[in-house]
């Protein structure tokens, strides 16, 4: 808006309508604004790409003499997705300084549920046996497709 010669009246509706806006994003929650997330998703994904480094120095040092390798290929996978989806957590805090907002935010969710829900199911199931666990690992590969559909939405929605 421009101001009126002698009148600081634009200034002050403009100072408003930032203020306006930037309270609306406030007022609907830290799932929606994700540009306060930026730290947190990187800091995430550069946990769990240590934690799966490590995961998959115990696998290859610790586990081969201990299980099959049949066993030792499904612990094998579930490190080769959880470090794929920890450096997806990357791009996540990449794409939150980029495009704020929910979507970006609901992919790194889905990131995180995918890597506790399919590679911690293939640890558990390596390491212990339970053939139970085969029926949560879909769900867990569910939430990697959704977390790269979502974050795919968030980069078509900012797109000029």
């Amino acid at each position: 808006m421009a101001a009126v010669r002698g009148c600081n009246v634009g200034v002050k509706s403009e100072y408003h309508a930032n203020r306006m806006r930037s309270t609306t994003i406030r007022m609907r929650g830290w799932w929606y604004d994700s540009r306060p997330m930026v730290g947190g998703w990187f800091a995430a994904g550069a946990a769990l790409c240590g934690a799966g480094v490590v995961l998959g120095a115990f696998g290859a040092h610790g586990l081969r003499p201990r299980i099959g390798p049949d066993m030792l290929a499904v612990y094998e996978t579930g490190v080769q997705y959880h470090l794929i989806h920890a450096l997806g957590l990357l791009a996540v805090a990449w794409a939150a300084a980029r495009w704020p907002g929910a979507w970006v935010n609901a992919a790194g969710w889905l990131f995180v549920a995918g890597i506790v829900l399919f590679s911690g199911s293939l640890y558990f199931l390596a390491v212990t046996g339970p053939r139970w666990l085969g029926a949560i690992t879909p769900v867990g590969g569910a939430c990697f497709i959704l977390g790269w559909a979502v974050l795919a939405v968030a980069a078509l929605r900012a797109a000029p």
